[in-house]
């Protein structure tokens, strides 16, 4: 029978597809790690940003019964 390459040929195929497949996998938990640091991310921004809306009311609030003669 005549050798066409095709064995080793084969290989190379097989070895590129298994690298494609670890790229992918490497590249999904990196795409997962980003989305848990983006939820993070929106989490602490939320906390912040309620805590920067919150702060100017409790102060007027504060003036308010100062000057109304409140405690």
């Amino acid at each position: 029978m005549e050798d066409n390459g095709w064995p080793e040929y084969q290989r190379l195929v097989i070895d590129r597809l298994d690298r494609l497949e670890r790229g992918q996998v490497n590249l999904l938990d990196d795409v997962i790690a980003i989305r848990e640091a983006v939820a993070g991310l929106r989490v602490k921004s939320s906390v912040w940003g309620f805590a920067a809306g919150a702060l100017p009311v409790l102060i007027a609030v504060g003036i308010a019964l100062w000057k109304a003669g409140l405690p």
